[in-house]
């Protein structure tokens, strides 16, 4: 629905601010978001995205709350295989950025670093990216795109790219 609205707003060229329970929401969102990068997302506050939620990196594509949770707990080594490939993960939110031209959207400035354990001389991969965020009506986690600057920046813009190229760009990645 937000997506007429803004078309809309867009082609009366009104500034429309959504409602205060939206902003309070949002506010919440984004205090949560900071909470979660800080704790590698333990607990992940699963009330503040959709039950199927979408996330995108250039590595995978998941949808659904579980799949979400599911990534996160491997790369924090708290699964069976998070164990077996990783440790020391963590997460250093830089930012949190609210789009002036589309309440609807949120960007993360982040780096992530962990070691891949399950090689012999255990390298840590660091990287840096943003998130994209799609919120609904309620201010909830719809979608999260992720690029990373080693894959995906191109002349100061974020591009897709296939994801047969986001293997190598992460083994690069490894010191």
């Amino acid at each position: 629905m937000h997506g007429a609205v803004t078309s809309l707003v867009a082609t009366l060229g009104v500034l429309s601010a959504p409602p205060s329970s939206f902003t309070t929401a949002k506010n919440a969102l984004v205090r949560t978001l900071r909470e979660e990068y800080t704790s590698m997302f333990d607990p992940m506050r699963t009330e503040f995205y959709v039950p199927s939620v979408t996330f995108k990196d250039p590595m995978i594509s998941i949808s659904g709350i579980s799949a979400y949770r599911n990534n996160v707990d491997m790369l924090a080594g708290r699964t069976l295989l998070g164990r077996v490939l990783f440790k020391d993960a963590s997460i250093e939110l830089h930012d949190v950025i609210e789009d002036d031209h589309d309440p609807y959207a949120l960007t993360t400035r982040w780096t992530l670093q962990l070691c891949m354990q399950v090689l012999p001389w255990q390298p840590y991969a660091r990287f840096s990216g943003v998130s994209k965020y799609t919120l609904n009506d309620c201010a909830q986690v719809v979608s999260q795109r992720d690029y990373w600057d080693s894959i995906n920046l191109s002349a100061g813009e974020y591009v897709e790219r296939p994801a047969l190229e986001a293997l190598p760009g992460f083994f690069a990645q490894l010191t």
